[in-house]
Order: C-alpha cells, then sequence, then structure tokens
C-alpha cells in the first residue's frame, strides 16, 4: 500500500502563491515619497543628522533604480539606526530594496523589521506580519512563520492562504494540533467566503497526521475531505491509510470495509478475501457469503481458488438466516440484559435486515450491561444504510474511544449521500 508522502512540489507552490512583492502598506501610511522609492523622511521624524544623509543616498540609489548599490549601503545605515523611527525606515527600505532586487531574504528582513520597529503605525501590523510570515514560508523559515502569522491571527488574520501556511509550518515543526487549528480556520474561511476548498489542503493534513502517528488527526481530515470530495478512489486511499495507521481492532475493521462497500471503494481480491474473513469472524458470515458471491460474479474472485473455496464454505456452513434469526431475536428478548441483544442485532446487520438490527441495537442500549460505543456504531451503520441520515449521525456521534474515528468515516459518507 503507497503511503501519503507530503509533496515539495505543494510547498513550492503555496509559497509563491503567498510572497507580496508589491509596496508595503505601512508605508503608504507613515509617509508617501517620491515616486519609485516609496518612503520620505519628514522633519517631525527623530532622526539623527548621519542617518538622514545616509538615507538621502539610499533614496537617490533607488530612485534611478539602483537596487544593488542601495543595498550595498544598508549595513551602515543599519549601525547608525538609533530609535523606532530609524528602524522602521531601515526595514521599509530593506522591502523596497528587496522588491527591486526579487530578493526575498531583505524582503522579510524589511516587514520584519518595521513591524518590530515599534513605529509602524497599528492598522498596519496585521499586513506587516502577514507578508512577513508568508515571505518566511517562501523561504522555508518555519518559526519565522510560525511567530509571524501567530501575530497575524492575534491581529485578526482571516486570509486563508496565509493561514494554511501557518498551519504547514507548525505541522513542519510537529505542532499537528496547533497545525490543524489553523487549517481549520482556513477552512472556515473558505467556507464563509462560499469557495471551494482545495483537496491539497486536506491531503496535506493527513500526511502530517501519518508522519506524526495521529490516527484521530488523519481520521478528523480524511473524514472531512470524503464528506466534501466523495469520489471513489479518495475513499479507499484514505480508509486504507487509516487502516495502516489505526490498526483497529477486528470490529472496527470490519465496519471500515463495510464502509468501503458502501461507498464502491473496496479494491480487488484481497479486499474481498480480507473483509469477508472479518465478517465471518464477526457474526456475519451471511454478508461474508453475499460479498465473495459478488466477487465471483463480477470476475475479481476465482471460485476455483483455493482461498476463495474456503472462504465461500465456511460462509455456507456458518450463514445465519430465517429461522435462525427468529430464534435469536426471540431469545435476546428474555434476557435481562442487553448482550443477547446486540448479539441478535449483529447476526440480523450481516444478514442485510437493517430495520430490524436497528430495533435490536436500541433494545441492546435500552437493556444496558452492553458496550455502548460498539453497539451505537452499528445502530448507525443500520440506520445509515437505510437512508435515515438525520437519526444516523446521531448515533455516530455520540460514539467516543477508538471507534469514533470509525463513526467519523461513517458521518462522511452520510454527509455524502445527496
Amino acid at each position: 500500500m503507497a503511503r501519503i508522502i507530503a509533496s515539495s512540489a505543494w510547498l513550492t507552490a503555496l509559497g509563491a502563491g503567498l510572497v507580496l512583492t508589491g509596496a508595503v502598506p505601512a508605508l503608504a501610511k507613515k509617509a508617501k515619497g517620491p515616486e519609485g522609492t516609496g518612503v520620505a523622511m519628514r522633519k517631525d521624524w527623530s532622526l539623527s543628522k548621519p542617518f538622514r544623509s545616509a538615507a538621502a543616498a539610499i533614496e537617490a540609489d533607488l530612485a534611478r533604480g539602483a537596487g544593488d548599490a542601495a543595498a550595498q549601503k544598508i549595513p551602515a545605515l543599519k549601525s547608525i539606526a538609533e530609535g523606532a523611527d530609524a528602524k522602521y525606515l531601515v526595514g521599509a527600505y530593506q522591502s523596497r530594496i528587496g522588491t527591486l532586487r526579487r530578493d526575498l531574504a531583505m524582503q522579510f528582513e524589511g516587514a520584519a523589521g518595521m513591524a518590530a520597529s515599534g513605529a509602524a503605525p497599528s492598522d498596519a501590523m496585521l499586513e506587516l506580519h502577514t507578508q512577513a510570515g508568508s515571505l518566511a514560508h517562501t523561504m522555508r523559515s518555519w518559526r519565522n512563520v510560525v511567530y509571524h502569522l501567530d501575530e497575524a491571527v492575534r491581529r485578526g488574520l482571516k486570509d486563508s492562504d496565509a493561514l494554511v501556511a501557518l498551519s504547514d509550518a507548525q505541522f513542519q515543526l510537529g505542532q499537528t494540533n496547533e497545525g490543524s487549528k489553523a487549517l481549520a480556520s482556513a477552512v472556515a474561511a473558505k467556507d464563509a467566503a462560499a469557495q471551494p476548498v482545495p483537496a491539497s489542503w486536506f491531503e496535506r493534513a493527513q500526511a502530517y497526521a501519518y508522519k506524526s502517528k495521529a490516527p484521530s488527526e488523519f481520521a478528523r481530515w480524511g473524514a472531512a475531505q470524503l464528506s466534501r470530495q466523495a469520489d471513489t478512489p479518495n475513499w479507499r486511499a484514505v480508509i486504507v491509510n487509516y487502516r495502516d495507521l489505526a490498526k483497529p481492532d477486528n470490529a472496527a475493521t470490519l465496519d471500515l470495509y463495510r464502509l468501503l462497500r458502501a461507498s464502491n471503494a473496496l479494491g480487488g481480491e484481497a479486499d474481498l478475501r480480507d473483509y469477508a474473513d472479518l465478517a465471518i469472524k464477526g457474526l456475519a458470515a451471511a454478508e461474508a457469503k453475499t460479498a465473495l458471491d459478488a466477487g465471483v460474479a463480477s470476475g475479481v474472485l476465482n471460485k476455483t481458488a483455493r482461498p476463495v473455496v474456503d472462504l465461500l464454505a465456511s460462509a455456507k456452513a456458518k450463514a445465519v438466516g430465517g429461522a435462525a434469526l427468529v430464534a435469536a431475536e426471540k431469545a435476546a428478548s428474555g434476557k435481562g440484559d442487553g448482550k443477547a441483544s446486540a448479539s441478535a442485532a449483529d447476526s440480523h446487520l450481516g444478514a442485510g435486515q437493517d430495520a430490524k438490527a436497528a430495533a435490536l441495537y436500541r433494545q441492546a442500549l435500552q437493556k444496558g450491561q452492553v458496550d455502548a460505543d460498539a453497539v451505537n456504531m452499528r445502530l448507525g451503520i443500520a440506520l445509515a444504510r437505510q437512508g435515515l441520515k438525520d437519526e444516523a449521525r446521531k448515533a455516530l456521534t455520540s460514539v467516543a474511544g477508538a471507534r469514533g474515528d470509525v463513526a467519523r468515516f461513517w458521518i462522511a459518507w452520510v454527509d455524502s449521500q445527496r
């Protein structure tokens, strides 16, 4: 099974899309200078005479488009920059020179310097930190991304691309929870603007969750993707990767295979054989026989192959139906606890009698002394397969613990049914 691999091309494309190479809004707010410079010194700024003289030389270089000559004068200007106004102007020159020279590092130093100077207008701080963080992302300077975009968030950042850049940096630094929170904000911003969310955002979050060995985070973003982009290849890729990461128990894995079947995303022979084997072990031999027969009829399974022959024989021998199902239901009704009801419900679910299974699962919950998460999981499946979306979602939403991740995927399937 191919593992999820983080794409460096995705990083490059995202970074390129975030680079802000125009004039920094803070410059216009501070002072609009001569054409081509974007910077002008005012008499009321607190600047030393040596600083004004050195800055004038840089302005002259910028006026004639000599970015390289201006860049060479920046170290000397920085060495005599005292006070907030002077430091702000150094950053402003760096930003402008960096733009002229297409020098991302200098653009970043400029934006970061203006933000840190103490002289930037308060209403420009959001833009300055956003620009600094975005430039840092392009340079893959992850800690600088987090610092500046966290500051931007504190000041009300809503731009979805910048929020994705923040989440990406946090994921890169192993801050999985923080990265997920930032990505959730980015998705919310897209939703608020009635814009589609790129599939790559969900895939990126899954990749980092997989790398971090965080199955619940993987399920969160995998389910979010499937509820919105429910094509068959996505179902199989997401479910199988989750299975390989989380290694759920047999009962939960069987419910994942049921989901693959419901979404028409079962793969080839291996999927069908594993599904049938788990169904036989899970009091659902009739379900195994149905799946195996379908596989033979479609040509996916060779009915003369020894593993298939053995599975079919076992499924036929253990399948419960007709009178046996009625007897199991009757026996369950006479028991004081819900265990027999849950077992009878599993058999009905495996036989495809979803309405009867749902009634028995509810009976089991009412009687008690059962694993409520396991029973609600199966109740949700029975209801979902009947098209009872609201009831299914209610049952599945109540599932906690290890089975909660599997329930997320089933909720995604319910939500994807139009």
